[in-house]
C-alpha cells in the first residue's frame, strides 16, 4: 500500500508493522527436530517396513488363503500408515503427531488386552506405547510441529513488503 493515498500517519504504521512481522513470520527459520522425534521417525519407517513385508509373507506361511489375505491386508494397511506417520513425523507435520499418537493408544489398548488374556508381553507393550504417546504430547514436542509450514503456504509466493 502506498502512503500517497491520504492514510493517517499511525494507520500506515501499524499496518508497516502487520506486514513487517508476516513477513518476518514466514521466513523465520523451523525449529530443530527434537531427537527423540528424530528416532521415532526411523524406528516408525523400519517397523511400517516389515509390516509390508509381513504381509507379504502371511500369504506364503499360512495354509488359508483367505486367512492369509486378510491377514496380510491388514499387515498391509497397518505399515502403510505407519511409514506415511513416520515420514510426517520426519517432516514435523502435526496431523503426522496426531496419527501416532492415536495409533500408540490403539497399541497400548491393544497390550491392556494382551496383559489380560494372559500374556505378560502386553505389559510391555503397553508401557512402551504409553509411553510414546505421552512423549508426543509433551508440550516441547508439540511446539516443534507447530511451527512446520503447511504445504499450500510453500507453493505461495511471498508476499511483498510494505516499502
Amino acid at each position: 500500500m502506498n502512503r500517497d493515498v491520504g492514510l493517517p500517519h499511525h494507520v500506515w504504521e501499524l499496518e508497516t508493522a502487520f506486514t513487517r512481522e508476516a513477513a518476518t513470520a514466514r521466513t523465520a527459520e523451523r525449529p530443530q527436530r527434537p531427537t527423540g522425534i528424530t528416532i521415532l521417525s526411523v524406528l516408525n519407517l523400519l517397523g511400517g517396513t516389515l509390516l509390508v513385508f509381513a504381509a507379504v509373507g502371511a500369504g506364503a506361511l499360512s495354509g488359508d488363503p483367505a486367512e492369509a489375505g486378510a491377514t496380510g491386508a491388514v499387515y498391509s494397511l497397518i505399515g502403510t500408515l505407519t511409514i506415511v506417520a513416520a515420514i510426517g513425523l520426519w517432516k514435523l507435520r502435526n496431523w503426522a503427531r496426531i496419527t501416532a499418537v492415536v495409533m500408540y493408544c490403539v497399541s497400548a489398548v491393544s497390550g491392556l488386552v494382551t496383559l489380560f488374556a494372559g500374556d505378560a508381553t502386553g505389559l510391555f507393550q503397553l508401557v512402551v506405547a504409553a509411553s510414546l504417546a505421552a512423549y508426543l504430547c509433551r508440550s516441547h514436542v508439540k511446539d516443534s510441529f507447530h511451527f512446520a509450514p503447511h504445504p499450500l503456504r510453500e507453493a505461495l509466493p511471498p508476499e511483498q513488503p510494505i516499502a
